[in-house]
């Protein structure tokens, strides 16, 4: 499994979006943006998510290469879990 980021660039996230990530392990690190774990490629996520499509609009959808930061203890104990 991998880890992407999935990015709205605008902002309210829209509620299709959500649910279509909720289908997945996932964390929601603030509105529009999450942490999503697949067994996909960003393009292959994109489109099971609906954002190629645009049927759940507009996202960036990133896979994690590697991480570093500051960040509360919630996040990083759940990409150290969800790390390949």
């Amino acid at each position: 499994m991998a880890v992407f980021a999935v990015i709205q660039p605008q902002l309210p996230s829209g509620p299709l979006l959500e649910e279509k990530i909720k289908t997945y392990s996932h964390l929601k690190v603030r509105d529009g943006f999450w942490f999503v774990e697949a067994k996909a490629t960003a393009q292959a996520l994109s489109t099971e998510l609906g954002v190629s499509s645009g049927e759940t609009g507009t996202a960036i959808i990133i896979k994690v290469a590697s991480y570093y930061g500051r960040a509360d203890t919630n996040i990083w104990d759940w990409v150290q879990t969800h790390w390949e």
